[in-house]
């Protein structure tokens, strides 16, 4: 179930990928006990995702646990599917992050949450 602390990461993550000047514009939010960890979005020229950025400066014991919220903004929509590509899944995995909610294209369920743990 979504909460609304959850919508507000949520939406604090889209306002990030709405900076990005890119076809492919994502933003991602790392948290823990309600503490901001880590913010991050695309950087098409580095070719480093959203989550990496957000995941960066951070040490694993600081990350075990937490969560991870990731957005993309569209051209069409308000959001898109944002679900961590098999990289950084790969990453999220490693660090220990405990749930990962990110938008969807589906408008009767805008938000989805899964565990890559």
């Amino acid at each position: 179930m979504v909460s609304n602390k959850d919508r507000r990461f949520i939406a604090m993550a889209l306002k990030l990928a709405l900076g990005c000047h890119r076809q492919h514009r994502l933003g991602a939010i790392v948290v823990k006990g309600g503490r901001i960890l880590g913010k991050g979005f695309n950087v098409f020229e580095t070719r480093r995702c959203a989550e990496e950025r957000a995941l960066d400066d951070n040490w694993r014991s600081e990350l075990e646990g937490a969560t991870l919220y990731v957005a993309r903004a569209t051209r069409v929509r308000a959001c898109g599917i944002a679900r961590p590509c098999a990289k950084c899944q790969n990453l999220i995995r490693s660090l220990g992050i405990g749930k990962v909610f990110f938008t969807t294209d589906d408008p009767l369920n805008p938000i989805a949450m899964e565990r890559f743990v």
